[in-house]
């Protein structure tokens, strides 16, 4: 289960810092990977919304949650964080080489289809209900969030889906997924990377579809309920400040090994921009500094903060010269 570390302590520079709003649930996913892996952590609580003033000088513009910061190197992107976390934890079950691209293929569909069909099916008064019970939001903060998601999903590329067929397919998946269960998790008897994708995702409708939304599937109460004991570690809250200085005192780390061309006409040493591809599109400036087969890396001179690398997914997102 968690467990909140509350004596201060110095900051050390390769401490994880995890930048986050306790509903998102992608830092959800984040959060619980922390957790098994039995990573300590550093938690600075972030505005559900835009302005955020103590983290653009982080990302240079990125706007998603959650976001990571180990020293001066900024990770945007769980397809980033999870690699790291992987390889800081020392857990490669989480991606078993045998099925990794059955693993991944299901994780990357749930993170973008079905996340969408759980946000549309999630809309209506039972979410506005959960968010002022279970999260405390007063009709004024509500609807300021909603003003900002609207601006975030304005020309979105993402599949519009009518409510009542995103409720129908997000049932045809709890019957499929239902069924395909191979053990205690989804592949078996050990949690994939897949299972912290559902986690998070089906998580979301949970907390808003309060009314029965997976009591007709008592293996995935179950595996729900499983997964959620995992909890989020050892962690301690920080502020934003702490962070920011965080930054300014550390270099950012040796960048990772140059594993051949860089496609798009791109070249190390490009003054670049770069956004997500769905939504949520502020770009980041910067000059490349590193691609490999998964990343791009941006330097940024962060004024009083210093030089920062700034990591990203190729997956996902767009990158071009400015």
């Amino acid at each position: 289960m968690s467990a909140r570390v509350h004596q201060g302590s110095i900051v050390e520079g390769n401490a994880i810092i995890l930048h986050h709003y306790w509903l998102s649930p992608f830092s959800e996913k984040i959060r619980l990977l922390l957790g098994h892996c039995e990573l300590d952590w550093l938690s600075v609580e972030q505005p559900p919304r835009l302005p955020r003033p103590e983290l653009t000088p982080l990302t240079g513009g990125y706007r998603k949650m959650p976001v990571m910061q180990i020293g001066a190197d900024i990770y945007c992107d769980t397809h980033v964080m999870v690699p790291e976390l992987m390889r800081r934890g020392g857990r490669p079950e989480l991606l078993p080489a045998a099925r990794a691209d059955e693993i991944t293929e299901l994780a990357d569909w749930v993170d973008s289809r079905l996340f969408m069909t759980v946000i549309t099916a999630s809309m209506g008064l039972s979410a506005v209900n959960a968010l002022r019970r279970d999260h405390g939001y007063g009709w004024g903060e509500l609807l300021r969030v909603i003003t900002d998601r609207v601006r975030m999903m304005r020309g979105a590329d993402v599949p519009r889906i009518p409510p009542k067929q995103a409720r129908a397919e997000l049932k045809e998946f709890l019957d499929r997924f239902s069924q395909e269960m191979e053990g205690a998790y989804r592949f078996g008897e050990v949690p994939t990377l897949a299972d912290f994708s559902l986690f998070h995702v089906l998580g979301f409708g949970h907390a808003t579809l309060r009314a029965g939304f997976l009591d007709a599937y008592p293996r995935l109460l179950e595996w729900y309920a499983r997964m959620g004991a995992i909890g989020h570690g050892r962690y301690r809250d920080i502020s934003r400040a702490e962070a920011l200085a965080v930054a300014a005192e550390n270099e950012p780390a040796e960048l990772p090994v140059f594993d051949g061309g860089v496609p798009q006409g791109l070249a190390i040493g490009d003054a670049v921009r770069i956004a997500p591809a769905d939504y949520g599109t502020t770009p980041t400036e910067g000059e490349l500094v590193a691609a490999t087969a998964e990343r791009w890396t941006i330097a940024r001179d962060a004024g009083e903060l210093g030089r920062l690398h700034v990591h990203f997914p190729r997956q996902g997102f767009r990158i071009a010269t400015r």
